[in-house]
């Protein structure tokens, strides 16, 4: 039972490093058997959160439970983008309401996430997680947001040094990257 009990913790610890959840393959491959994980839910020590996911219970997950739990069912290759990837990085002065906005590559299966290709200079880590870049989040919340707080997000990422202008201002110019409502340009401007 001891060595079950070690085996138990070294797969929490594993959890607490992303928002206290743990999938059932990392569970498993921890050496915690299926049965192990349904007395765990069963004693009320784990919580199925998602397929195949599951969080402990006495770990705060935090604000981000939520993002790491949709990120582990979606696959390795789901991307925060948008408020979500903002939140991540530190909000860059924006608002966020706990949502969910990922996104998976265009090649992957399943129909439950939108669709895009994020080349690898566009994706980062954030609060443990993977997401886009704050220059592209940056980008990304130029299609979502009005000209003011599009603003207000640029300076706060700007005050952060973690872009520039001619950073945002070069990247505009990538044909890859659009600025679908203008609202990037006429700021810039």
């Amino acid at each position: 039972m001891r060595a079950v009990d070690e085996r138990v913790g070294l797969v929490e610890a594993l959890a607490a490093l992303r928002h206290c959840v743990v999938t059932r393959a990392e569970a498993v491959t921890g050496g915690v058997s299926d049965a192990t994980i349904k007395g765990l839910c069963t004693d009320g020590r784990w919580i199925r959160v998602g397929r195949g996911v599951y969080g402990v219970v006495a770990c705060d997950g935090g604000p981000f439970r939520e993002v790491a739990t949709q990120l582990l069912i979606a696959g390795d290759e789901a991307t925060p983008v948008g408020r979500t990837a903002a939140a991540l990085h530190g909000g860059l002065d924006l608002e966020w309401d706990g949502s969910v906005d990922i996104v998976m590559p265009r090649t992957s299966s399943g129909r439950r996430h939108r669709r895009r290709t994020l080349t690898a200079e566009m994706v980062t880590t954030a609060g443990g997680l993977r997401a886009t870049t704050v220059l592209q989040t940056v980008l990304d919340l130029a299609a979502e947001l009005d000209d003011v707080p599009w603003g207000w997000v640029l300076e706060a990422a700007i005050r952060s040094k973690h872009i520039s202008v001619s950073l945002v201002g070069d990247a505009l110019g990538d044909s890859g990257r659009i600025d679908p409502a203008g609202v990037a340009r006429r700021v810039l401007a």
